[in-house]
């Protein structure tokens, strides 16, 4: 039987991808576990989650379609 600290760091769990590192673009890396469910046998790999308005441009120009024009001009009015 492994408490919380000893399952944390065994190393049997990295090397099986059940516990992984996650790299955040703002907070330092840290360990925590992974998804549970294989692909082809594998770990899938696990992200960070996007920042806060990350795809914002992204979003209003593919998906609503809006010019550069405008997204400046949401800038503008302090909506974005």
């Amino acid at each position: 039987m492994l408490d919380t600290d000893e399952l944390d760091k065994d190393i049997t769990f990295e090397e099986r991808g059940i516990m992984q590192t996650m790299v955040h673009p703002v907070h330092r890396p840290f360990k925590m576990p992974g998804w549970p469910v294989r692909v082809d046998g594998r770990p899938t790999r696990i992200t960070a989650s996007p920042m806060l308005g990350e795809h914002t441009q992204q979003v209003l120009s593919e998906w609503l379609e809006l010019s550069g024009e405008a997204v400046a001009a949401l800038k503008v009015d302090g909506a974005l």
